[in-house]
């Protein structure tokens, strides 16, 4: 097997069923090293954390939110963070939009997904407008600020998965891409 799936301690202490120690071990019929309780065989599955965010434009720039929080504080990203329950992706990257840079985007389309496995998370990104330069610093932000594309620094960019994004904002600028369409199920009775 790969590395990632070899036996190792568990990433968790106790079960949130009863309370005892879990162990790490392929369970029966499995395929991959899980969190187990000896006690009261419940198996704890660990699976990708969403963080959603957009590239917001106004006019010819893009907002940038610099970090005030680890990791890469003082560095330069896209409003992005984790997805909640109860939220659709759009609803989570507006979200974070108003929290780190104090406005309201409007969301267009899907136009970066990034597997980032070492952090065990999938970054998903959207493009996105604001009508007006009203913004400023959330709580998690030393300071927002408009780029212009030749204006970006790149040097001072957060994650890879934001460079990515904005790598591929301005390609689609040129391009004419249209985007993904994204669509929320509806919801069904489970009985």
């Amino acid at each position: 097997g790969s590395s990632t799936n070899q036996i190792q301690r568990p990433s968790m202490d106790f079960c949130t069923n009863c309370g005892r120690n879990v162990v790490s071990e392929v369970p029966a019929g499995d395929n991959r090293v899980r969190n187990v309780c000896k006690h009261c065989g419940k198996i704890h599955y660990e699976n990708p954390r969403i963080v959603a965010g957009c590239v917001v434009a106004y006019q010819n720039s893009i907002l940038l939110c610099k970090r005030a929080i680890e990791p890469r504080s003082g560095y330069w990203t896209v409003p992005a963070g984790f997805m909640e329950n109860g939220e659709t992706l759009p609803d989570a990257a507006a979200r974070e939009t108003r929290e780190e840079a104090m406005t309201d985007v409007d969301i267009g389309v899907l136009s970066t997904i990034v597997d980032v496995i070492q952090a065990r998370q999938v970054h998903i990104f959207f493009e996105g407008s604001i009508a007006e330069p009203v913004f400023g610093p959330g709580d998690e932000t030393l300071e927002t600020r408009l780029f212009g594309p030749e204006d970006i620094p790149w040097s001072d960019i957060a994650f890879p998965s934001v460079r990515m994004a904005l790598e591929h904002h301005l390609s689609i600028r040129k391009s004419g891409f249209q985007g993904i369409r994204l669509s929320k199920a509806p919801e069904i009775k489970v009985i």
